[in-house]
């Protein structure tokens, strides 16, 4: 019952392979001469193949240490003979869909083989050939897909005429799925768990989240489009999505840029994702914004700037300050400190100035300056009995009156 459901999911996934071939695929060169075509017939599984399932399809289910085997038809549809190679190309997911890249190796490679390398036939001539998958021994459980191509070429060299000349080849291509252990092993599941946006300036961003339920590594891709609301607005492109692989129980989240063409508001998104047979798809409902002046960021960092400069600032004046201090010591430092000191020269003063009086003058030119003795002195002035006493009034008036008395005669 398990494996049955495995293979029904399996096969949903796979059906995107099979639409690139049908069962009978050819492909021939254009001309009206000579061509080349070439098709393939994969022939079904029987319950002795590795196969996952017996339908039409190259899908694998290899143990590592074991091989498994299936069948194909090769045909010519060319109306000359030709030789049809086999090659196996690396398969992967683009978008969503599977493709091939002829730039890259594919681990399938080394472990194919094919019961004839060079398949040799006529026109309308068909070959059964065998390919093989031998696993090795300690190969990694997981999921690998590739392409088998086989191209046809002309038989032999074939010269230039004045009627024709081929060149090239004619190819057709068929895809494989392989798993690389048991159906429990290899069991692959996983969800989309989240979808959300984010900016960062002026660039926008959707971000899908995914958890690898399963038991082997994943890394899906896909794509996602976007509609409005309303859904009468589609933006006309798929936005790739690529995971980074995921081990069991992982988490990861794909981020996609949203172009500046895409207006900000409210959109809806509906996202696709494959992996292996597994496919996930999921509508989601997002609001694109782009940052403001006051968003938490631009906050955070106006904060900072502003403590920056107020710790700058702070550290400016302590340093004018010691540097004060220490080219004036005795410097007063408040209004107090200033007023005493002021009163402490004023009485130095007080005390200085009497002293250097008494030193100067006698008693008697202090007392000239006085009013009383500066109103006598104009008044001796004018009056010349007076002024003669201006000098020394007692001596000089006893001097007068020792001239005036003539000395007495014996």
């Amino acid at each position: 019952m398990k494996s049955s459901r495995f293979l029904s999911a399996l096969a949903l996934a796979l059906a995107s392979l099979s639409t690139l071939v049908s069962n009978s695929a050819h492909a021939q060169t254009a001309s009206k001469g000579p061509t080349l075509g070439v098709g393939v017939d994969v022939i079904p599984a029987t319950n002795g193949d590795s196969a996952l399932g017996t339908a039409s399809n190259l899908w694998f289910l290899i143990k590592p240490g074991e091989s498994g085997s299936r069948k194909v038809i090769v045909r010519s549809t060319a109306n000359i003979s030709g030789v049809v190679t086999p090659s196996m190309v690396f398969g992967m997911y683009v978008n969503g869909s599977a493709t091939w890249d002829e730039a890259r190796v594919s681990p399938l490679a080394k472990w194919t083989t094919f019961s004839d390398n060079a398949i040799s036939l006529r026109p309308g001539e068909e070959k059964e050939i065998t390919m093989t998958i031998s696993i090795p021994k300690g190969a990694a459980i997981g999921t690998n897909i590739a392409f088998l191509f086989f191209a046809m070429n002309p038989e032999g060299v074939v010269k230039k005429s004045g009627r024709f000349s081929i060149g090239g080849a004619a190819r057709v291509g068929v895809p494989i799925f392989l798993g690389i252990g048991t159906i429990d092993q290899i069991a692959i599941d996983f969800q989309i768990v989240q979808t959300s946006t984010s900016h960062n300036g002026k660039t926008r961003y959707i971000n899908v989240t995914i958890k690898n339920m399963g038991k082997t590594p994943i890394a899906p891709v896909g794509y996602l489009t976007i509609k409005n609301v309303t859904g009468d607005i589609q933006i006309n492109q798929k936005f790739p999505m690529y995971s980074k692989t995921l081990p069991p129980d992982a988490q990861g989240t794909i981020s996609i840029r949203v172009p500046d063409s895409i207006p900000n508001g409210k959109w809806v998104v509906d996202e696709f994702l494959q992996q292996g047979a597994q496919q996930k798809t999921n509508e989601a409902t997002i609001t694109l914004t782009t940052s403001n002046f006051w968003s938490r960021t631009n906050v955070m960092t106006i904060l900072f700037i502003a403590l920056f400069a107020a710790m700058l600032i702070w550290g400016l004046i302590l340093r004018r300050r010691k540097t004060k201090d220490d080219g004036e010591p005795h410097a007063p430092t408040d209004a107090m400190s200033h007023e005493v000191q002021k009163s402490i020269a004023e009485l130095e003063k007080s005390l200085a100035t009497p002293k250097a009086k008494k030193k100067k003058a006698p008693a008697k030119k202090a007392a000239k300056k006085s009013p009383a003795k500066k109103i006598a002195k104009k008044v001796a002035k004018k009056a010349p009995a007076k002024k003669a006493a201006k000098k020394a009034p007692a001596k000089k008036a006893a001097k007068k009156a020792v001239k005036k008395t003539p000395p007495k005669r014996r």
